[in-house]
């Protein structure tokens, strides 16, 4: 339940993914069906909130990779984001490795520098909520902000990127702060309306 490479942050909500892969296995989800809700849940219709939330939840296959948040350069951080989407999805659907075609062509891997930057436009144009963000965009020592994350609708006519107003610890931020006033064992808080995940 953390993100980063050389310095990890906690991805608070994360559990929430994890417990939708338990209870897809629990009610027996074709697997057909359970790839495409991860692949694009968000774009799924839905007959009642309860399962559009549970298919914003899936995408949640998309975000919980593992980031460079102390990157220096910004269209890296995003570019690397982009990366790992694509290596998670091509391993885990395709059981190859494709990274490789991100800077060159192999004379035997049936994936090209062409095909894999066809699916970096597809993951480049989406919105990953997972509570991470790079320095730039939030300020030097901050990586993790509760509105990186993903606002779960509560009806079916919400956004599911509408602003929640959060009180209590839901990331390290709030812990920073928590350090700074002195409290020294600060639990996290978890908002039954949040989670990692990506939109279109």
């Amino acid at each position: 339940d953390s993100t980063g490479r050389a310095w990890n942050a906690p991805l608070t909500y994360a559990f929430r993914y994890r417990d939708y892969v338990i209870d897809s296995f629990q009610q027996d989800t074709p697997y057909d069906r359970f790839l495409v809700e991860q692949l694009a849940g968000d774009l799924l219709p839905a007959d009642n909130i309860d399962e559009r939330r549970r298919n914003l939840v899936a995408t949640g296959f998309l975000a919980i990779g593992s980031v460079d948040i102390q990157s220096l350069q910004y269209e890296q951080f995003v570019l690397d984001r982009v990366d790992d989407q694509i290596d998670v999805t091509t391993r885990a659907l395709l059981g190859l490795s494709v990274s490789c075609a991100r800077c060159h062509d192999h004379k035997y891997d049936p994936i090209t520098l062409r095909d894999y930057y066809a699916l970096a436009g597809i993951f480049y144009s989406a919105r990953t909520f997972s509570g991470t963000a790079h320095k730039q965009e939030l300020g030097a020592g901050m990586y993790v902000d509760p509105e990186r994350m993903l606002a779960l609708p509560v009806t079916m006519t919400d956004k599911p990127t509408d602003k929640l107003t959060l009180r209590g610890v839901h990331s390290m931020t709030d812990i920073q702060e928590a350090f700074s006033r002195g409290i020294k064992n600060a639990v996290y808080d978890t908002h039954r309306d949040l989670a990692v995940g990506v939109v279109d």
